[in-house]
């Protein structure tokens, strides 16, 4: 705990660091009367799991690594409300867009999801609308999908109610709430009917998307799992230490400090 602790104080201290020098920065727009006239958006493209279930890192898809910041402040000529907060799905890819949107350089949006290899567009949309209407629950219906390491990582699906994660080594499964805390665990058993059917939706969108874009992470309509049949709780603990995508200690494997997971 102490070591866990000392390393969040460091990354907290960075996180200070980077506020002053965006406090200077902006400090300067407003001194040259710049601030108006000036779009800022502010993100990150991971997080880091720092000792969450004893993680290290920033390869998984749950909150602690695949959630980021995203805070934008218009220029004054977009007419938005102060403080607003839209709880729903985006992603990097909106980045390029919304600046192109604040920018009137034309669209970036419209990506061919059918043939995204000869869309040659950015898989993202204009967050414009979600600053003026943030409430709209159009914006609830996206699906934000990801994909990391292949059969060896993980792939993910992320609503408006829930995260759904696969990892393709082991056909393991689990489910989050969207924008809970990762130690809300959900048990897919302990869902109700509404719930599974919303997880159902996830896993199978998720599936399409995959093989849309040739992943070795899906096949036949299905998620693939590495092993003949899914790990189940009398050696998952040992699945977890040695799952490649889901490093247990600070050092790989959970090797370390002790040598459990």
């Amino acid at each position: 705990p102490e070591w866990i602790n000392e390393t969040r104080r460091f990354y907290y201290a960075q996180q200070t660091f980077i506020d002053y020098q965006l406090g200077r920065l902006f400090g300067e727009l407003k001194s040259r009367d710049l601030w108006d006239d000036t779009a800022v958006m502010f993100h990150s493209d991971h997080g880091e799991h720092l000792g969450d279930f004893g993680l290290f890192g920033k390869t998984t898809f749950m909150r602690g690594s695949g959630d980021v910041p995203l805070i934008i402040k218009p220029s004054a000529d977009v007419s938005w409300t102060a403080g607003t907060v839209c709880n729903a799905p985006v992603q990097n890819a909106d980045v390029p867009a919304t600046i192109a949107e604040f920018a009137d350089i034309g669209s970036l949006e419209g990506a061919d999801h059918e043939n995204p290899e000869i869309s040659g567009r950015p898989d993202g949309l204009s967050l414009l609308n979600h600053m003026q209407k943030p409430d709209d629950p159009g914006h609830a219906e996206r699906i934000i999908f990801g994909e990391f390491g292949g059969r060896d990582g993980s792939v993910s699906a992320v609503g408006s109610q829930y995260r759904y994660i696969y990892y393709p080594d082991g056909g393991i499964e689990h489910v989050f709430p969207a924008f809970g805390t990762d130690s809300e665990l959900v048990e897919k058993a302990r869902l109700d009917p509404k719930s599974l059917a919303t997880v159902k939706d996830l896993r199978t969108r998720l599936t399409k998307w995959l093989t849309d874009r040739g992943s070795p992470a899906a096949a036949e309509g299905e998620l693939v799992a590495t092993e003949d049949q899914p790990i189940d709780e009398t050696n998952a603990r040992s699945h977890r230490s040695r799952n490649p995508m889901a490093w247990r200690g600070p050092i790989r494997y959970g090797r370390g400090y002790g040598g459990g997971y």
